[in-house]
This record gives C-alpha cells, sequence and structure tokens, in this order.
C-alpha cells in the first residue's frame, strides 16, 4: 500500500510544482480576494475548539495561512490541508479526550464552491459529529484528492461524489484501531448504507478506500459491476462492507486490470463457481482474511496470480494440510494464513520456500515438531508460530535464520534445553516472544547473548534460580517478561538501574525478594508488573511516565500517604494502580487530583481505615474502583458520583455506614459490577438502583438493610442477558417481600472480578472475598 500512495503523492507533487507550501514560505503574489472571503466565511461556520485556524485572519494574506496552499504564479487555493493530526496509541485518556476536543467540527460551508482551482481537499480525522458529507463536493469539479477519513460524517454516501471526473484520491476509511470510547458515542466516517453506484464514474479515480470495520452500519452492495468503471484504479479498500451479495466480486477483481492492492477483509464474501478463462493480474497485495468458508471456491484463482508479493488468508476456513499451490507463487515475499484450522504440521515444501520474508501461521492448529529444515527459509524475517501446538526441542537449525527479525513461538508446547549456540548467528534478532512453553535457557552466566533485542518474553521458561545474569549486558530492552521463570532471588542493583529504560516490565509470578528503589522511568506510559512475589518494605517513589503498576500479592507495609502525597507538584499518567494482597495500612489520603488519568485502582485486602477522602471524585475517568476487605468507614462522599464511567465498584467487607445513596443509582449508570456486602449499610433499597440497567453483579448481603425491594428490580436486564446475579440472602428477616421469581440468586459468596496487570487484552483475574 506504501508503494502506491508514494505514487499518487508524486503524482499531486507534480502537478503543483510551483506551490508554496505554507509557514513561512514566500510567495510571489498575495491570495485571490475573492478565495479568502470565502475561506473565511468557511471559517466562520466551523468549529475550532484549539483555535487551530488562528492565522486565518482578514489582514493576512491567505496564502501563508495554515493548512492553506496556493499557487504561486496565480495565487489561486490549490490545498486545503486540515487533517488533525493522529494520537499515539498509546496515549492515555486524558491525553486522548483532550486531543478529541481540539478536533474541527460544525459545518461545511458551501463557500468553498468559489474556490474553482481546489485540488486537493484534506478534513481526515476530525470531528463533524455525524453530519452528511456535502453534496456540493459533487460541483468541485478540480478535485483531484479528497480524504474524509475518520471524521465522523454520518448518513449516506452521496451518489453525486460520482461526478468528480478528475478526482484520483478518494478515502472515507472509518476503520477505528483503537480501544477509546467516544463520548458523542458516533462513529468514525459515514454510516452504513448502500455503496452508491455512480461512484464506478470515477474514471480517473486510483486509489479507493471505504474500509469500514467495526462500524455499527455496514456498507453493502447489491453487486460490483460499478467497478467496472474505475479503470486506472490501483489501490481498493472494502474491508469490513457487507459484500454478501456481491456474487461477482472474483469476476471483478480479475478484470480491474490496473489494480494493485485488493483489500477485502472481514467482507462476508460469498462463494463463487469455478473460474474459467482467467485474466492475467497486475495484483501484488491480495487480502481476503476474515471471509469465512471461502477457500473451497478461489485457491485455483489465487494460484495464478503470479505478481502477488503479499497475500493474507487468515481466518478463511482453511482446514487439512497447508495448500501446497502456494509454493507456486515465486514472487511471494508476506504470507498470512493465521486463524485457520490445518490440525496438521508444517509441510516440507513450505521450509523450502526461500524466498519468503514474512510467515504468519499464528492460530492454526499446527501440531508436531519442527523440521530442523527450517534453517533453509534464510530470507525470514519475521515468523509467527504463536497459539499452536507445536511440540519437541526447537532446532538448533534456528541459528541459520541469520536475517530473522522477530521470532514469535509463544503459547505452544515446546520443551528441553535452549543453549547459546541458537543465538550465535541471530544477530540481527530485536524481539523473541516465547511465552508459554516449557523451556529451560542453559548458558553460561558469563554469556553475552549476540543480538541487541529490545524485547523478549520468555513466560513460564526455568530462568532461575538466579537472577538472569546476561540480562546485564543487554542495554536496548523496551519490553521484558520473565514471569513465572522460577527465580529465587534477589534484583541486582545493576538491572534496577536499567528500569529506566523499559515500556513494558513483567517479573511476576516468581520468588524475588527484597525491597523496590525508585522506579525511573523515561518511557512514556511504562507498565510494570511486580505482583506475586516477595517484595516487602515500603511502596517505591515512581516516575511520573509510569502508566501501569501491579505489585499485589506482596509484603510491603507503608501508608499512601507519601507515595501519593509528596509530589503535588507533578501531574501522573499513571492508568492502573494496583496493590492488593499487601500489608499497607493507614487512611486513603486526599490528594487524588494530581492522578487524574486513573481509571483503576485496586486497593483491597489491606489494612486501610478511616473515611474515603472526596478528592477521589476528580477522578474523572475512573473506570474500577476496589477497596474490598479493608476497614473503612463512614458514609460513602458524594464526590463519588462525578465518577461516571465507573463500571466496578467494590466496597465489600468495611464498615461503611448510613443509607444506600440513591445518586449511585442516578449518576453512576455504568456500573456493571456494584459490591457494598458485609458492611453497615442500613434502611431501604433506593428505588434509583433500578437506573443501572447494565449492572450484572449487585452485592448487597450482610448489611442492615430492611424495607421492601423495589419492585422495578425486574428492570437489571443484563443480569439475564450476561448470566448475572444478585448476591445476599435477600429472603432474610429484615425483608417483607420475596425477590421476585423472574430474578436469579446467588447465596452466600460473589466473586470480585479485577483486572489483571496487563490491562490491555489480557485475562481477568479473579479473587474472592466473602
Amino acid at each position: 500500500m506504501g508503494t502506491i500512495i508514494m505514487l499518487l503523492l508524486g503524482l499531486f507533487s507534480l502537478a503543483t510544482i510551483n506551490i508554496s507550501f505554507t509557514n513561512g514560505s514566500s510567495v510571489s503574489i498575495g491570495c485571490i480576494e475573492s478565495e479568502k472571503q470565502a475561506l473565511l466565511i468557511f471559517k466562520q461556520h466551523l468549529v475550532d475548539p484549539a483555535n487551530r485556524l488562528a492565522s486565518w485572519v482578514h489582514d493576512e494574506d491567505c496564502c501563508r495561512w495554515d493548512g492553506v496552499v496556493c499557487d504561486n504564479v496565480t495565487g489561486h487555493v490549490l490545498q486545503l490541508q486540515l487533517r488533525h493530526p493522529t494520537l499515539d496509541y498509546e496515549a492515555t485518556d486524558v491525553e486522548y479526550f483532550a486531543n478529541e476536543r481540539t478536533k474541527l467540527g460544525g459545518k461545511i460551508n458551501h463557500s468553498l464552491l468559489n474556490l474553482k482551482h481546489l485540488s486537493y481537499l484534506d478534513l481526515s480525522n476530525n470531528n463533524f459529529q455525524g453530519i452528511q458529507i456535502p453534496k456540493f463536493f459533487s460541483s468541485m469539479g478540480s478535485l483531484r484528492y479528497l480524504n474524509l477519513s475518520h471524521s465522523v460524517f454520518g448518513g449516506l454516501i452521496p451518489s453525486q461524489l460520482g461526478n468528480l471526473s478528475n478526482l484520483q484520491y478518494l478515502n472515507l476509511n472509518c476503520h477505528w484501531h483503537g480501544e477509546k470510547f467516544v463520548e458523542n458515542n458516533l462513529s468514525h466516517s459515514v454510516s452504513g448504507g448502500l455503496i452508491p453506484s455512480q461512484l464506478g464514474n470515477l474514471s480517473n479515480l486510483q486509489y479507493f478506500d471505504l474500509d469500514s470495520h467495526w462500524h455499527e452500519e455496514k456498507l453493502f452492495v447489491e453487486n460490483l459491476q460499478w467497478l467496472g468503471g474505475l479503470s486506472q484504479l490501483k489501490h481498493l479498500d472494502l474491508g469490513g462492507g457487507d459484500l454478501s451479495k456481491a456474487s461477482d466480486w472474483l469476476h471483478m477483481a480479475t478484470t480491474l486490470h490496473s489494480l494493485e492492492e485488493l483489500h477485502l477483509s472481514f467482507c462476508q464474501l460469498p462463494l463463487v463457481g469455478p473460474i474459467l478463462n482467467l485474466n492475467s493480474s497486475s495484483l501484488v497485495i491480495l487480502d481476503l482474511s476474515g471471509n469465512f468458508g471461502l477457500y473451497s471456491s478461489i485457491l485455483s484463482w489465487i494460484y495464478s496470480l503470479k505478481t502477488l508479493v503479499s497475500l493474507d488468508l487468515g481466518n478463511i476456513g482453511l482446514i487439512g494440510p497447508i495448500p501446497d499451490g502456494l509454493g507456486n507463487l515465486t514472487s511471494l515475499r508476506y504470507l498470512d494464513l493465521s486463524g485457520n484450522s490445518f490440525s496438521s504440521s508444517i509441510p516440507d515444501w513450505l521450509y523450502s520456500f526461500s524466498p519468503i520474508e514474512s510467515l504468519s501461521l499464528f492460530d492454526a492448529s499446527l501440531q508436531g515438531k519442527i523440521s530442523s529444515v527450517i534453517g533453509n527459509m534464510t530470507s525470514l524475517i519475521n515468523l509467527d508460530l504463536s497459539n499452536n501446538k507445536l511440540s519437541k526441542n526447537l532446532p538448533k537449525s534456528f541459528g541459520q535464520l541469520r536475517n530473522l527479525e522477530i521470532l514469535d513461538i509463544s503459547d505452544n508446547l515446546f520443551e528441553g534445553d535452549i543453549d547459546e549456540i541458537l543465538f550465535t548467528n541471530l544477530t540481527n534478532l530485536r524481539q523473541f516472544h516465547g511465552n508459554g512453553n516449557s523451556l529451560n535457557l542453559k548458558v553460561n552466566p558469563n554469556w553475552i547473548p549476540p543480538f541487541q533485542l529490545d524485547t523478549i518474553r520468555f513466560r513460564s521458561w526455568n530462568l532461575g534460580p538466579q537472577f538472569p545474569p546476561w540480562l546485564h549486558s543487554k542495554t536496548q530492552f523496551k519490553v521484558l517478561d520473565i514471569s513465572l521463570s522460577r527465580i529465587s532471588d534477589s534484583i541486582p542493583s545493576w538491572f534496577w538501574q536499567m528500569t529506566s529504560q523499559f515500556y513494558y516490565l513483567n517479573i511476576s509470578h516468581n520468588q524475588i525478594h527484597g525491597q523496590i528503589p525508585a522506579l525511573p522511568v523515561t518511557y512514556p506510559r511504562a507498565i510494570f508488573d511486580f505482583n506475586s512475589n516477595s517484595f516487602s518494605g515500603l511502596l517505591p517513589r515512581i516516575s511520573s511516565n509510569l502508566r501501569v503498576l501491579d505489585i499485589s500479592s506482596n509484603y510491603l507495609s507503608d501508608s499512601l500517604s507519601n507515595f501519593f502525597c509528596s509530589r503535588m507538584n507533578e501531574t501522573m499518567i499513571l492508568e492502573a494502580l494496583i496493590l492488593d494482597l499487601n500489608g499497607l495500612f493507614g487512611q486513603i489520603p486526599n490528594c487524588w487530583m494530581k492522578w487524574p488519568n486513573l481509571l483503576i485502582i485496586v486497593l483491597s485486602s489491606n489494612n486501610f481505615t478511616g473515611f474515603l477522602p472526596p478528592s477521589l471524585g476528580a477522578l474523572r475517568f475512573l473506570h474500577s474502583l476496589h477497596l474490598g476487605n479493608n476497614s473503612l468507614w463512614g458514609e460513602l462522599p458524594t464526590q463519588l458520583k462525578n465518577c461516571q464511567h465507573l463500571t466496578t465498584l467494590d466496597l465489600n467487607g468495611n464498615e461503611f455506614k448510613g443509607h444506600i445513596p440513591a445518586w449511585l443509582g442516578l449518576s453512576l449508570q455504568n456500573l456493571i459490577i456494584l459490591s457494598l456486602g458485609s458492611n453497615k449499610f442500613h434502611g431501604s433499597i433506593p428505588n434509583e438502583l433500578c437506573a443501572l440497567v447494565s449492572l450484572q453483579v449487585l452485592n448487597l448481603s450482610h448489611n442492615n438493610l430492611s424495607g421492601y425491594l423495589p419492585k422495578c428490580i425486574g428492570n437489571f436486564r443484563a443480569m439475564f442477558e450476561q448470566d448475572g446475579y444478585i448476591i445476599g440472602r435477600l429472603t432474610t428477616t429484615f425483608y417483607r417481600a420475596e425477590l421476585e421469581a423472574t430474578s436469579m440468586v446467588a447465596m452466600e459468596k460473589i466473586k470480585v472480578i479485577r483486572p489483571k496487570s496487563d490491562l490491555f487484552g489480557k485475562a481477568l483475574r479473579k479473587s474472592s472475598s466473602a
């Protein structure tokens, strides 16, 4: 795809060779007054919360305005480059929401029609709050580049866009890659609906992106006959759309002779009959992943694509041995067969497929051992064999893959010893993912690895009992996972000094002892997991760059005051703090306002006493608060109602008193788990709790509650849909009414669910409390 984009950008560069790009470049003449007025009117109708268009003022030459590009001979406006900068995926929620609020929005005024020479319009990655793509765009006949991707346009795609006969680049992509929630609950591009066949009139189009993954309402077509008019098309992406009725999709793919990239992932592609008289194809990149059951009707066509360099057939339902016909694709360099069900070993022909540079066989039901002839695949740069049932020893011939940079063998059944000979020639290796195997690393204590890895994941390997001394020679680490590796030692000072360079450090589930010193971190948003060891002493001083800290299930003994309140001049980016099952004591301090990014707090099963501090209400983005099994008391602070994103509130096993506050139901309507059991609440259950329609677990057991059960308790529909339950002896003598028969009752216990330290994609860890 990068090749096509560079080609297109090159075309635009040649066409605008006399353009002066803004930001200080000189121009021979000023902009056209009528075009300046058109831009000012356009600006007037936009919402610009970050004042990004501050330079757009009447007294300045509009060719010097930010985002405006003019022809420095004629002064005509040729380009509007108003794309909003893309945030790093690792951004915190505070950074994310702050970024969202700086995006352009509002309405797009038809004054743009006065820009008769405008050839390039980029409004991507903004937030237009679901307005429809303006139909008047179809009258902007000079446009050759139009990018509206990720900008929260709504409604149907206007069929009138098919009038833009000069258009070469059209991007309406709404593929949302992140996992952040959006406050306005809008998708990131056009709504679903029929893709208008009039787009087939764009005879000069070379790049067409309509990817709609994760869209609630799918884009769909009745057929793809209209694509026949796009004779110059080089890049087509309809990923995520509904093409289940497009029985002509393969015919289309074989008749677009200029097509070099075709992305049809997760499109519900229908089966097709035998293909006769296959036309030659110029396809270089083909992605058909996620179209389950497709395999039986397309393999013969794929075998004919001799120009293919990249092929993705992941999750299409391939069964049996890996098809040997793929070996005829001698130009192939990138092959992804992940997510299929081969239920076989890796075939000999694949070991001999020497041109391959990237091979992904993740989760492909592979079994058996790896042949020693894998050493023939000397071109391999990236090899992913993870999440299979491959077993036995790793052959020493792995050491012949001298070009290998990324190796992933995690979550298999490998066993046996690995010695330093395996690594001798792997001087280019940057990432080694080996988690979840039973391998023993047997190396000389003075071994100096020949590579400079930035990622090592050796969870469940036998590396102990001594802390691995060979780590001392490596200075490039960003990711290190040596959890569950049978280490029973203290950590040497040289390793603590290395922690500043880590993005992810997991030494959990060992028997490591000693104290944790200050944790300087230079890498933004780092994740440290020290849980289930034998660390003792005080809480460490942490860097403001730390994103996740888990020191649960250790022997720490300290108050929280110094940890939280000693650095009031700094704002911490920490998102998750997990300190349960220690010996922490004292009151929970009242200085949470300097920790605004916190999403998850787990302080349960310690020795905390006193009131809950009101500054907890400053944690606007808090999702999960676990304070169970302490000795906290008093009434719940009303400031907690400001934490409107809370999904889990666990206060079980304390001494809280008073009435259950009505604001729990009125303000915390995202709650999924509410555990108030084993406290001293009294009075009746407030009817307002029935507003918690997402609630799946409710624990009010072992309190002094009385009165009638709310009749609206049947509103807890999520309990029925998600196997939720209400906890406690709700039919004891405190009640004068029986629980409605439609509700589900579990007696005595609650499973308090809390996230594991790797919060983004890892399984939940559970701990039980009475």
